[in-house]
């Protein structure tokens, strides 16, 4: 069975398909100084980190930190993270001093 598809149709298609490689790439922010993955990949990677962290009761933080950075996906998620967090704290204490 052939299909042909209109221009319309063919044109949809490679949107979608451009949209969905945009979503797979990572990047790099001006502002954060790592490479930057789409949130839908590192969201759940952000949570068991977290729960691991809670969850973790030792003094030595070591085995935690070696678990962490053996998951790539999840050692990008937490240096993300605090990247993001140490950026916009500095910029809202900049902001702050501004307003003195």
């Amino acid at each position: 069975m052939c299909h042909k598809l209109s221009a319309e149709e063919v044109l949809h298609l490679y949107l979608k398909i451009q949209d969905r490689d945009l979503l797979l790439v990572a990047y790099s922010s001006s502002d954060v100084f790592v490479i930057q993955w789409p949130p839908f990949l590192l969201s759940s990677k952000i949570a068991i980190a977290l729960d691991m962290a809670k969850h973790y009761k030792k003094e030595d933080d070591s085995k935690l930190f070696k678990k962490i950075m053996n998951d790539s996906y999840m050692s990008s998620a937490v240096v993300e993270c605090y990247e993001t967090l140490k950026d916009i704290i500095y910029n809202l204490l900049l902001d702050e001093e501004d307003n003195m």
